[in-house]
């Protein structure tokens, strides 16, 4: 009785650890839709508002933008704690602290960096065709996602169960 009872809390569990890498990587995924939102709200503000971009994460701040709030407040936090912050190394230390914290996928993360490096140093025209390559990279990112994100989370699930299944045998 209690053999049985303990196979099926080893399979749960093992279940219920693949959902938790299931939900973490629909987080992950949900942060780079944000992000991607962001970078258009950025390019946007700077080629129709003709905003700075510090300006620009300021106002996005205090008006709690629905897009990616971590990653503006993370961006926000870095240009008010030094003096003279060079906006790269912000947005480099911001998008770090954003990708531990969202579970942001490599790729998207990278993606986050490359836009980073040079953002702030360009005139107007190239920083928003920057920003807007970015947020299309991300966008086929996430469209190269959804489109195996059902047989992913599928097979994760599945190996959850046999792997719960694998050990129940193994104990028995």
């Amino acid at each position: 009785m209690y053999q049985i009872l303990g196979a099926c809390f080893v399979v749960f569990a093992c279940s219920v650890f693949s959902r938790k890498i299931v939900t973490k990587q629909k987080m992950g995924w949900k942060a780079v839709e944000e992000l991607s939102h962001l970078l258009t709200e950025f390019n946007h503000g700077i080629s129709f508002q003709l905003e700075t971009l510090p300006n620009l994460i300021t106002r996005l701040s205090s008006e709690k933008s629905p897009w990616a709030q971590g990653f503006i407040q993370e961006l926000y936090a870095g240009l008010q704690s030094e003096d003279y912050p060079l906006l790269q190394d912000v947005w480099s230390r911001a998008t770090h602290t954003y990708a531990k914290n969202v579970f942001l996928p490599k790729e998207a993360e990278q993606i986050l960096y490359d836009v980073g490096k040079y953002v702030g140093q360009m005139d107007v025209e190239i920083e928003t065709s920057r920003l807007s390559l970015g947020a299309a990279k991300l966008n086929h990112l996430l469209d190269t996602w959804k489109k195996n994100s059902a047989k992913t989370c599928k097979t994760i699930n599945s190996l959850g169960i046999l792997l719960g299944i694998f050990i129940v045998i193994i104990l028995i």
